[in-house]
């Protein structure tokens, strides 16, 4: 005898999709015919539908979460990228600023040059104050004496040496007053009144209309000293015999031109040191070389440089300053040089500016030092001037009065 279970449609529904083929006890299902045919019509399509769009959806979230995935792998690449990319500029930049010479690192040699050239003018002075200095014309030689401290001419000696200096820088309208004379055989054309003109201190003996020579050659520094000569230190009065300066009269006498001939050497030291400071300096070659490896440096040292200085390649204390402020404020390629320049290179041309600056205001210093005591020499003779009378008079009241 056979047992029918009847069950509800949606249950065998159930049971027909989801029972185990191998279900440990055998059950039987019997459905009714409508419900045969619901399911078979609906239910088992619907299940297979239902299936089939959960198999899609899986495949659609899989595909996305794959896109998705690919998407931030790929903007962290790039994000990774763009960051060593940037770490390699920015070391680069740094290497670059840090380590990089510029071309214009050679104007620290030319700035570093300014101490030996200044000891170099200074030697050229002293020289000069001792009688030497070089000096080729032999004019010169024969009154160098007129330069220095040492033993002075009697005025109408000294002015018959002066004479004859002066013949050989006779100029046109000197020629044209007593040309073929003994203090005028011929007119100078290269350097005329050159011993007469304080264009001979500074921009150095030559032609009318000429422009300023920094570096003088030889020739030049000697009619500079002619001209010092002539402008300041003129005598006053002979030196002494051996005898007669051995009296007390003759003491006396040394001890007056003593305070004389120290005046004078306050008087004529400014324009001493302008010549020397335009004399050559041998150790400024060196400098000059390496400051020419630039090309802003050269074009402005072709154009500017004094012919002294390009023929020899050393410059004078006075041009080594000139080539150094003018390199920079008047040197347009010097601008394209500091356009070009960032971060420590400029910062160090700043200081390398700030530097040469202190330098020359250091030199306008010691311009006025020495102005200075010329000033004080010169309030010094006011003084004498005014009180000497008074104070003879008064002395002579005393003397009346004993």
């Amino acid at each position: 005898m056979k047992f029918k279970i009847h069950i509800k449609p949606l249950a065998a529904a159930l049971l027909l999709v989801s029972a185990p083929v191998y279900a440990a006890w055998p059950v039987s299902v019997v459905a009714s015919a409508p419900m045969t045919q619901f399911i078979t019509m609906h239910w088992i399509p619907f299940v297979t539908n239902l299936e089939i769009t959960l198999q899609q959806l899986g495949a659609a979230i899989n595909s996305s979460a794959q896109q998705i995935s690919s998407a931030v792998q790929s903007a962290s690449e790039a994000e990774r990228n763009l960051a060593v990319k940037q770490a390699y500029n920015e070391r680069l930049y740094q290497a670059r600023n840090a380590v990089q010479v510029p071309s214009s690192i050679c104007v620290e040699s030319a700035s570093g040059g300014a101490s030996p050239a200044s000891a170099g003018a200074t030697r050229n002075r002293t020289s000069i104050e001792g009688g030497g200095g070089g000096a080729s014309l032999s004019t010169l030689n024969e009154a160098s004496n007129l330069l220095v401290n040492g033993p002075a001419e009697p005025s109408d000696i000294a002015a018959l040496q002066t004479a004859n200096s002066t013949s050989e820088f006779c100029s046109p309208s000197d020629a044209a007053r007593y040309g073929g004379t003994n203090v005028c055989p011929a007119a100078n054309t290269e350097m005329p009144a050159a011993d007469k003109r304080v264009a001979s201190v500074l921009i150095g003996a030559g032609p009318y209309g000429k422009t300023e020579d920094a570096t003088f050659t030889q020739e030049q520094a000697d009619v500079a000293r002619l001209y010092v000569r002539n402008a300041t230190r003129r005598n006053v009065a002979p030196q002494l015999e051996k005898g007669e300066a051995d009296t007390a009269a003759g003491q006396a006498y040394i001890g007056t031109s003593t305070q004389y001939q120290s005046m004078i050497s306050a008087a004529e030291q400014p324009a001493i040191e302008a010549i020397a400071n335009r004399m050559p300096v041998p150790s400024t070659e060196q400098f000059i070389n390496d400051a020419l490896e630039t090309p802003s440096a050269q074009s402005y040292w072709n154009a500017t440089a004094s012919d002294e200085a390009k023929d020899t390649d050393t410059v004078s204390y006075r041009e080594l300053e000139k080539f150094e402020v003018g390199r920079r404020y008047g040197n347009v390629a010097y601008g394209q040089d500091l356009q070009g320049m960032s971060g420590d290179n400029l910062i160090r041309e700043l200081i390398r500016v700030e530097s040469l600056n202190a330098h020359l205001t250091l030199g306008l210093k010691q311009q006025l030092e020495q102005a200075n005591i010329i000033s004080g020499q010169q309030l010094a003779s006011i003084a004498r001037t005014e009180y000497e009378p008074i104070l003879q008079s008064q002395l002579q009241a005393i003397y009346g009065s004993q």
